[in-house]
């Protein structure tokens, strides 16, 4: 065993004994009993007791722990990808440790397939990959697929967090983060998960029983998780999301429209919103689109549905600057992740929401139903779909200038700002034994949970 490993605790469960163990006479007695999970019968005796359970570690209060596993730098475990959306919310929190604690050690478990096999190494971090694939969803035998992997992935996120001495992990979403958490639950490694959805998951909703803290992106999820492991704090988003803000047409110019399929694209967008933005040019509206597709997408075919009905319109796999092409548009036509939500919100853009269809637990249409009630702007399913009500509603946005500024307030007003930060603050918290239990705060804007 590593002098880490002896000195920094909660590794695991096989190293706590079953039965009375002698307890060793010396100074670093204390630290032997917090690696074990036990305490002392009482003062007088050699033999001891196991009290630890389940996410006692980070309940009880970080600061019982030794003061070698307080001055060592934090070992940090981040979980979860697959789409670009689990990927984006695991880097900024990575981002955040690093800017708060530059010594801290961060790897990713994500999957073999998934975003994080690019995206992460691309941003400079380390990554392990395990068996896993998707049960919502999935065909019978996919299931059965999904249920395999998963056990496979708990086994060998255990052997990757053994190895790593890790201190903490972080589920961020993706059906690869529940591996990792319960790998870490069953190693007795303090766990948390954050919910970027405005619905939890069933895999979160599960994952909630068992880990030490829940952090929320929307207030909404709030009543899915014990209150007293929820924290609201917003969702990380990626550097310079917000730093610009969008701004109103200009009368006699065109409205610059962008739409958004998220990191994969959406066939529904893809093969509607031509249609729909036909409607909306017949309503006299000037414009032009930024229209991001998806790598798997017939760009070519795209363009061609565009210029047959003589729009102005740049097709593209994938927008680079994100950011920039936020602040450049007057309005969006997006799915309804939650990420990208969240993004819109940061740049006050106004935006007609459809969820994807193919969504998982169809978790996209109560993130539409919300955001549309709190600013006021259109969306609609794919069953439900309506293109001459959307194109009125899309085209006034474009003409209306007062219009579209009370909805840009509204949308505005979504944005919790420094999620990561005030995540990663509440974590080191519990590695410097400041943290309080009893309260749910978001430290840098004020709102509060209880």
């Amino acid at each position: 065993m590593s002098d880490r490993a002896r000195t920094c605790g909660y590794t695991g469960c096989s190293q706590y004994p079953t039965s009375s163990t002698a307890a060793p006479a010396s100074a670093r007695a204390s630290a032997w009993y917090c690696i074990r999970g036990l305490r002392p019968r009482s003062p007088r005796t050699t033999t001891a007791m196991r009290i630890c359970r389940p996410g006692d570690c980070m309940n009880r209060n970080w600061s019982r722990q030794p003061a070698a596993c307080q001055g060592s730098p934090p070992r940090i475990v981040i979980a979860g990808g697959s789409t670009a959306g689990h990927v984006t919310i695991g880097l900024a929190i990575a981002d955040a440790f690093r800017c708060a604690r530059p010594d801290a050690d961060i790897l990713f478990i994500g999957a073999h397939h998934g975003m994080e096999c690019r995206l992460v190494p691309e941003a400079g971090y380390r990554l392990r990959t395990v068996a896993a694939s998707p049960i919502a969803g999935a065909t019978l035998i996919g299931k059965a697929r999904g249920i395999m992997h998963a056990f496979a992935a708990t086994r060998q996120a255990r052997r990757v967090l053994r190895e790593h001495g890790t201190d903490l992990v972080v589920g961020v979403g993706g059906y690869v983060s529940a591996g990792g958490v319960l790998a870490a639950w069953t190693r007795r490694v303090p766990t948390v998960i954050h919910e970027a959805n405005v619905g939890a998951g069933v895999a979160n909703r599960v994952m909630g029983r068992i880990v030490d803290r829940v952090y929320l992106g929307w207030a909404t999820t709030r009543d899915a998780f014990a209150a007293s492991k929820v924290r609201l704090v917003g969702n990380p988003l990626r550097a310079g999301i917000g730093a610009r803000q969008a701004s109103a047409p200009i009368a006699g110019q065109a409205a610059r429209v962008l739409v958004l399929g998220g990191s994969r694209g959406s066939g529904v967008l893809n093969e509607r919103v031509p249609d729909l933005l036909e409607r909306v040019g017949a309503l006299e509206a000037n414009f032009a689109v930024t229209h991001q597709c998806g790598g798997d997408a017939d760009a070519g075919a795209l363009r061609a549905a565009y210029a047959q009905r003589s729009i102005d319109a740049e097709v593209v796999p994938f927008i680079d600057d994100i950011a920039g092409a936020y602040a450049g548009a007057h309005i969006a036509i997006s799915s309804a992740g939650a990420v990208t939500m969240s993004e819109l919100a940061a740049s006050g853009l106004p935006a007609v929401l459809v969820p994807l269809p193919e969504a998982t637990g169809d978790h996209q249409t109560p993130n539409a139903r919300m955001f549309a009630e709190a600013t006021g702007g259109p969306w609609s399913g794919t069953v439900d779909w309506a293109p001459d009500g959307l194109a009125r509603r899309t085209a006034s946005m474009m003409q209306d200038a007062e219009a579209w500024k009370v909805c840009a307030e509204r949308v505005r007003a979504l944005h919790r700002p420094h999620a990561a930060e005030a995540l990663a603050e509440d974590c080191l918290k519990m590695f410097d034994g400041a943290d309080d239990p009893d309260t749910e705060t978001h430290s840098r804007t004020g709102s509060t949970m209880r």
